[in-house]
């Protein structure tokens, strides 16, 4: 087993692994999402996204969509996220 090697800025609210285990989603209460990728001395921390929302719930797409994690809100809302590998970084994408 290994553990997450950077710390957390806040408590994660919510946290989901990716279909093949290899990434990590987690969420604070001010709605910063955090990518982590295992790799072979344990998690590292890969992307950290701002976001304006609670979030209650995280959810990675399956492997075939690529990177994509929905999330769910505390007002109800659903976010989702979608990695954009070209340019190494992630997106907020209309519902």
């Amino acid at each position: 087993m290994s553990c997450i090697s950077s710390t957390l800025e806040a408590p994660a609210a919510a946290a989901a692994y990716s279909p093949s285990h290899t990434r990590l989603a987690t969420c604070d209460a001010s709605g910063r999402l955090c990518v982590y990728v295992r790799e072979s001395r344990g998690w590292t921390l890969k992307h950290s996204l701002a976001g304006d929302r609670k979030i209650t719930k995280l959810c990675w797409a399956p492997e075939e969509f690529g990177g994509l994690v929905a999330a769910g809100a505390a007002d109800g809302s659903v976010l989702v996220w979608q990695e954009v590998p070209e340019e190494q970084t992630w997106r907020q994408v209309p519902v």
